[in-house]
């Protein structure tokens, strides 16, 4: 069986379908950031930022992104293993190519709390990046 796979797909990719790629850990977001929250906890969401590899030949650049936000690391990382989880905000596919200034709708955050986030994007051919290695940020008192 092992042998059949790898010519089943290369089977597939000489006739010309679909293949899908795995994610590519090293095209993965990098060097997240949060910023400029809102005035008083609750009533809006700071700002989130990634930096992609720039698009080009071999990497078309982000079409789409993931945003998924927990209070715990647990939630997040079950998430980006394919899971739910009940206490993690997740975006879903976002169709932007945009990876600053992003503010999610929908989610707020409170006061002193601590926040794990992570983030995954996919180029214009459907490719994933794999996700980001987590980040933690704490909302001030």
């Amino acid at each position: 069986m092992r042998r059949l796979v790898p010519a089943l797909l290369l089977g597939a990719a000489l006739a010309g379908a679909p293949v899908a790629c795995a994610p590519d850990e090293a095209d993965a977001p990098a060097a997240l950031t949060v910023s400029a929250l809102p005035p008083h906890p609750g009533q809006g969401s700071p700002w989130f930022g990634w930096s992609v590899r720039p698009g080009g030949e071999d990497r078309p650049a982000q079409r789409t992104y993931r945003l998924v936000i927990a209070r715990d690391l647990y939630a997040v990382d079950v998430v980006a293993a394919g899971g739910v989880h009940a206490n993690a905000w997740d975006s879903g596919v976002v169709h932007s190519a945009q990876s600053s200034d992003l503010r999610p709708s929908g989610f707020r955050y409170d006061a002193g709390t601590t926040y794990y986030w992570r983030v995954l994007i996919q180029d214009a051919t459907g490719r994933s990046s794999g996700w980001s290695e987590p980040q933690r940020w704490t909302a001030p008192r």
